[in-house]
């Protein structure tokens, strides 16, 4: 019986000590060829034109050998050695079949790959629900920072005696609302990734509408501002923690489509928040702003209780271990994953991983930059609007309310455009290299980053120059256009590019992301004193046509960075 040489090298790029599948894999008609002699095929002619077959084979043979000790008989080749693609399903499923028979009987994993109760495998009427749960939650949390000008005399009386102005009350709490948003996903996602996603969902969903109760009731400034706060830090939840889900239901190749739905509410609602708040400030007072809020985010909150499951595939098996104990009494009954890390430092690790993931992988950090810029150069629109329009062409409250429209249009079109096309370039580009990476996403992006400065320069020389309000409300379209590529482009890339800790990934860049949206709002109204709208934008403009490098950057290099940084995303 031949022997196998144990010195044969493996080839780099297969990973096979990760490929329990084929790690025993013989073809049902035994035609295996063997290398015994430094390379040369079984049959010794030493033809370097091997089929693609016979080197799958060779490869499983070698870690086979490597693998078991017990002897193999190995028959000659035969002629059949290009076996068909149902022989080679045929061994692999054999090989699951050894794999599983070999397997710690202790170890409790899914049963199978076709397992119901896997999340991949949910009927797609469950995964509807909570896509389009998460995606309402994000609007109405994004719909939280409505601006409330008709404040009751209490407060007025305060925000006078403190030398502030309406504009800069309304920037104010957007900004200690934006810090909530960027400090709540640095607990959340770790938290969702030890505890699962459901627990963190509904207690965040909670406390996001006992906050809007304590903004509708706030007897001073200083509670207002508290109350949001914690509306910022209780609502992120939907944010850092949606990419994970997506990642725990949605295959690759659908990824783009449902991430495009899910951020529809997050660009949509800072387009009707204002538009509704204005009107029902005007109408009912500003209190009836949170009232509302409160009304319909308890409303989902409840339909989230009924129709979110748990979505986190490590915390479903480590339930599941948990029932197997209870029934069968077998105490030795462990998941498959499970760490043998204490419970304590676990949860520090995973606290600790967004921040580290974020300083020390280029990657995230140059994604995390660009994306800070786009959100801080669109709440800088949002909390100008009413400022720029009521001064320079005299529109009324509940009026400028509508003008947001103009960015949420562009918004719009993105979205449409992305939901059709982000995955067919994607597959189409995989087709064409042969091959999948995550950086094949950000090819949208690559395009649209020019969108941003020339929507500003449009929109700020308009306003300049008194041009019909039409034109620089189609500046703002543009400027729609690139934050939505930006966005979800970036999203669903971090989504594949880190999937198994996609929540965190997502998580790493809200502290900068939100610290841009927190901090350059309040310079918005001083930028254009100092320089006008004219140059004040353009000067915005040439910042971001800077700053768009870095999307390439990453679409080049970012395989080789996340490779040689894996380490710190762990």
């Amino acid at each position: 019986m031949p022997s196998v040489d144990k010195d044969i090298a493996m080839p780099e790029e297969q990973d096979l000590s990760e490929r329990p599948t084929r790690e025993s894999s013989v073809l049902p008609n035994n035609d295996i060829a063997v290398d015994t002699n430094e390379g040369d095929s079984a049959c010794g002619s030493g033809d370097d034109n091997t089929t693609v077959e016979e080197q799958i084979v060779n490869n499983v043979i070698i870690v086979r050998e490597e693998k078991l000790t017990t002897d193999v008989e190995f028959v000659p080749v035969g002629s059949d050695l290009s076996s068909s693609s149902s022989d080679l399903e045929a061994a692999e499923k054999t090989a699951d079949q050894d794999d599983r028979q070999r397997r710690d009987p202790n170890e409790v994993d899914w049963d199978g790959p076709d397992d119901p109760k896997y999340p991949m495998n949910w009927p797609r009427w469950r995964k509807s629900w909570i896509i389009v749960i998460l995606s309402v939650l994000r609007l109405l949390m994004w719909a939280n920072f409505s601006p409330y000008d008709d404040l009751p005399l209490p407060l007025a009386r305060l925000q006078d005696s403190q030398k502030l102005t309406c504009i800069t009350l309304d920037t104010l709490s957007i900004s200690i609302f934006m810090l909530g948003v960027g400090a709540g996903p640095l607990l959340f996602a770790p938290l969702s990734e030890l505890y699962g996603r459901n627990l963190i969902y509904h207690l965040s969903n909670f406390f996001f509408s006992i906050s809007s109760v304590g903004c509708a009731r706030a007897p001073s400034l200083k509670s207002l501002i508290g109350f949001r706060l914690i509306a910022g830090i209780a609502g992120s939840a939907v944010i850092s923690n949606g990419g994970g889900t997506i990642a725990d239901i949605v295959p690759k190749e659908s990824r783009g489509l449902i991430t495009t739905l899910m951020v529809l509410g997050q660009l949509i609602g800072p387009v009707i928040g204002p538009t509704v708040g204005g009107y029902v400030s005007q109408g009912v007072g500003w209190r009836w702003i949170f009232w509302l809020l409160t009304i319909v985010s308890g409303a989902f909150t409840c339909l989230g209780f009924i129709f979110l499951r748990e979505t986190h595939p490590p915390t479903l098996l480590k339930w599941k271990a948990a029932r197997l104990r209870k029934e069968t009494g077998n105490k030795l009954l462990y998941h498959k994953g499970k760490s043998s890390v204490p419970q304590k430092q676990l949860f520090m690790e995973a606290c600790q991983r967004p921040l580290r993931m974020l300083f020390t992988n280029p990657v995230i950090f140059m994604v995390s930059i660009y994306i800070a810029l786009v959100l801080g150069y669109a709440y800088i629109l949002f909390t100008s609007f009413a400022f720029v329009f009521q001064q320079q062409y005299g529109f009324g409250e509940g009026t400028t309310g509508l003008l947001y429209f103009g960015i949420g249009i562009g918004m719009l079109v993105a979205l449409v455009w992305m939901s059709r096309y982000s995955d067919r370039i994607f597959a189409q580009k995989e087709r064409q290299m042969g091959r999948s990476k995550a950086e094949f996403r950000l090819i949208p992006l690559l395009y649209g980053t020019f969108f941003i400065p020339v929507g500003f320069i449009i929109y700020g020389w308009a306003i300049q120059f008194h041009v019909y309000w039409v034109v620089p409300i189609f500046g703002t379209m543009l400027m729609g256009v690139g934050t939505v590529l930006a966005l979800v482009v970036t999203q669903t890339y971090l989504i594949d590019a880190f999937t198994v800790h996609a929540a965190s990934a997502n998580a790493a860049n809200s502290p900068i992301r939100c610290l841009a949206a927190a901090l350059l709002p309040l310079s918005g109204t001083s930028l254009y004193d100092a320089l006008t709208f004219g140059w004040g934008n353009t000067m915005l403009a040439l910042i971001a046509l800077i700053f768009s490098v870095l999307p390439w950057i990453t679409y080049r290099y970012g395989e080789q960075l996340r490779a040689r940084y894996t380490a710190d995303t762990k």
